[in-house]
């Protein structure tokens, strides 16, 4: 194993770390001594591969919307021979993320963090203008062929916002009151609004 790829699995490891202190924890309480006892290394150890706290919350934030991405997209690569499925498949791969305790925990600190620091929002921002240009496109698709008079008087633009709110609520709503949520029932709705 060369150089590189030591130092790329050793901050993943970091990473993977900082992501279970933020599972448990308020970001504003974690320290950097926390993150690097979580990772079994030293705090000038950890420093030697992140500069600062703030490079650990960016490169955590670029991971995981990499991750969200990386896994709509192999799933609509891998569907490719029906459409339909594919979409849904996708969809579920969003929803599954967010209404995971743990991500949805990691995402409000990191949310909060984008309060503070301008370049956390910046990689957000970008992730959610991807994501609601998904959706839309899915949106789209849909209403290609649908009668004019049938089309929903919102534009697609408009009902990609609800599907992203719909699925980050209730990834929250999840995390601080937990119910017997059956998320098929969140899948079929957001359908019944892809399809107008």
């Amino acid at each position: 194993m060369d150089k590189e790829q030591k130092l790329k699995e050793k901050k993943l490891e970091i990473i993977t770390a900082f992501r279970r202190c933020l599972e448990s924890n308020v970001y504003s309480n974690i320290t950097i001594m926390d993150v690097a006892e979580e990772a079994g290394l030293s705090k000038g150890g950890l420093l030697h591969y992140f500069g600062a706290k703030e490079d650990l919350y960016f490169e955590l934030v670029q991971q995981l919307c990499n991750d969200i991405t990386a896994g709509r997209r192999s799933v609509l690569e891998g569907i490719a021979n029906s459409k339909e499925q594919a979409s849904i498949s996708a969809l579920y791969v969003i929803e599954q993320f967010f209404l995971d305790k743990n991500n949805i925990h990691v995402i409000l600190n990191l949310l909060l963090l984008s309060f503070e620091d301008e370049s956390v929002r910046e990689v957000f921002k970008k992730f959610f203008h991807e994501n609601l240009g998904f959706f839309q496109e899915l949106i789209e698709k849909k209403y290609e062929d649908v009668p004019q008079r049938r089309k929903s008087d919102l534009s697609s633009a408009d009902l990609a916002r609800i599907i992203q709110i719909l699925v980050l609520a209730a990834g929250i709503i999840e995390l601080v009151d937990p119910v017997d949520f059956d998320q098929n029932h969140l899948t079929t709705y957001i359908l019944s609004i892809l399809k107008g």
